[in-house]
């Protein structure tokens, strides 16, 4: 081996080191992507109890975190694989150069010393990336058994929206049918107090079968409206601060 194939092999090998720190970024990147989808995930456990309502936004956490992870664990692999090849690739090298008488007296040419430190730090940087790789490992499985525990409590939820569909069922049944009976009681109230003669004045009885026919639906701002100026009066009067409601 000549001194240009040496120079040849050092620069190839330089030219690896590069290459493999650029994967180290790229996987590390992946590593804190996945980092802050732990964190996400974290926080939807944590408030998954706060209300019935958390229901559907743990719904739609589980399914943008499982893309996410699915693109983020699709990755990986081929960031392994071109990483393996790359370090295979540079022992290789390594190993033609300290075999080779030729490339020993080149290499005295060239700055023996400065590969040796070279081919040091690259042993430690792979051994720092598959420290990475493992954290990135655990951090998945993290990952997975979070979403399990998230499928569960959206499986839970989606039980309870049911009863609470059925209930909302039966409950507006029942205010329909006393609707109705409202109405047909009006209707026999109004005819009564016409055909005896109650209240004579048409004007009065128009008045009132309008009053009591919209009751259903004012009622409610009635109430509220009395509420609130009673709780605001009561505020008032013991120098507390008046929250609305």
């Amino acid at each position: 081996m000549g001194y240009f194939s040496y120079f040849k092999q050092t620069r190839r090998i330089r030219e690896l080191d590069r290459y493999i720190s650029q994967k180290y970024g790229q996987i590390n990147s992946a590593r804190q992507r996945i980092a802050s989808l732990n964190q996400q995930l974290a926080v939807a456990l944590r408030q998954k109890d706060v209300s019935y309502d958390a229901k559907e936004v743990a719904k739609g956490k589980i399914n943008v975190l499982k893309t996410k992870i699915a693109a983020e664990e699709a990755k990986i692999p081929p960031l392994k694989a071109e990483y393996n090849q790359l370090v295979q690739e540079l022992a290789e090298l390594n190993t033609a150069l300290q075999t080779s008488d030729d490339a020993a007296q080149a290499a005295n040419e060239y700055n023996v010393n400065s590969n040796e430190v070279r081919t040091a730090t690259i042993s430690e940087n792979n051994n720092t990336r598959i420290a990475y790789y493992s954290d990135i490992q655990l951090q998945n499985k993290t990952l997975s058994q979070n979403i399990v525990e998230l499928n569960s409590l959206s499986a839970t939820y989606d039980a309870k929206t049911i009863i609470e569909n059925n209930n909302a069922t039966k409950y507006q049944f029942y205010v329909t049918g006393l609707m109705y009976l409202y109405y047909i009681a009006l209707v026999a109230l109004l005819y009564i107090i016409y055909s005896k003669l109650l209240i004579t004045n048409k004007y009065i009885l128009v008045a009132m079968a309008i009053l009591l026919g919209a009751y259903p639906f004012y009622i409610l701002t009635v109430e509220q409206i009395i509420y609130s100026t009673l709780a605001y009066t009561w505020a008032l009067m013991r120098g507390e601060p008046y929250v609305e409601q």
